[in-house]
């Protein structure tokens, strides 16, 4: 719930509320056997960091997300992580 709070905090520009709904979800997330729902936050991470323009974050938080679907065989999700890497101009996913 907090992911998504956190992705209808970013679309409507309040990046600081975005960033702490993402914040408390990853810290609810911390020794969780999830891999897509860690991806998942990873990835709005990533977002919320691209739109405060620390692509270094966006590319990290990626390429997490990448290897943990990866790891989980989700090769959909993991093919989403690489389009958001294009379209942020960070290459493709290498982890």
């Amino acid at each position: 719930m907090r992911s998504v709070r956190a992705e209808l905090h970013l679309h409507a520009g309040r990046l600081d509320e975005a960033a702490a709904a993402i914040a408390a979800a990853v810290e609810l997330l911390q020794g969780v056997d999830a891999p897509n729902i860690v991806g998942d936050a990873a990835v709005v991470r990533a977002r919320i960091a691209a739109a405060r323009d620390d692509l270094g974050m966006a590319d990290r938080e990626l390429t997490r997300a990448a290897a943990l679907y990866r790891a989980k065989g989700n090769i959909v999700s993991e093919q989403r992580a690489a389009e958001l890497r294009a379209e942020l101009g960070l290459g493709s996913v290498t982890a």
